[in-house]
Parts: structure tokens; sequence; C-alpha cells
């Protein structure tokens, strides 16, 4: 039997059977995974000169309903180059995206690419 709360709610005990529950809760976080929202990283190295891009490629772990609108960040330890990122070519299975290089000089080698991918309200 469950107990009740002092504000009045009731909450489950070990002897409840809430296997309906669960199964129905796992239902719910397994359609939330594959709702058209992405995320993810991608390491690579930057260009050798200032004003040179280089190109990333990501491909999703499954394929999005429609073609998501991208987002993303370069992330770059203390001392590298500036960057700023372009994504282009996006497909419901992954995009690419073009890292430029604002100053400095030498390759960036532990350069991270922070992305967002979602296919929602595409207007």
């Amino acid at each position: 039997m469950a107990n009740v709360t002092a504000k009045g709610i009731t909450f489950p005990t070990q002897s409840d059977n809430i296997a309906p529950l669960e199964t129905h809760l796992a239902t719910i976080a397994e359609g939330a995974d594959q709702v058209g929202i992405l995320s993810g990283l991608e390491a690579f190295t930057g260009p050798d000169a200032t004003g040179s891009t280089v190109g990333i490629s990501v491909t999703f772990a499954y394929a999005l309903a429609a073609a998501p609108v991208v987002t993303g960040t370069v992330q770059a330890g203390a001392g590298a180059s500036s960057y700023i990122v372009t994504i282009v070519d996006t497909s419901t299975t992954g995009f690419n995206a073009k890292a430029y290089r604002l100053n400095g000089s030498g390759a960036d080698s532990s350069l991270v690419l922070h992305w967002m991918a979602s296919d929602y309200n595409r207007s």
C-alpha cells in the first residue's frame, strides 16, 4: 500500500506493483530520445594560417525527419587562435562545417566543434 506524505501526496512503497508505470515511463523516455534534437562534439585540427579554413564532417547517430537547423561553436585551449564556424551542407543524416582561423599561426591540434541540431520549426 502506498504511503502518504504530510502534503497528502501518495508515493509507492516496496510492496506496490509499479511495473506498469515503469514500462510507461520507459516508453516515454525512449520516444524522447528520438524527438529531433541531437548534439555532440567533433575534434579537429585547425588550419595552419590566418584566414584559412578547415572542413569538418559530422554524421548523426540516426537520421532526423527533416534537415535540421545546426548551431556550432569551437572550443580551444588556452593560448589557441580564435575561430568562427559556418555550418554548410545540412541534411537529415549529418552536416559539414568550415572553421575559419581569425589570427595566429601554426595548426592548433586540440580544437573541438560543439554542435546541436534540431528539426523543430524548420521555417
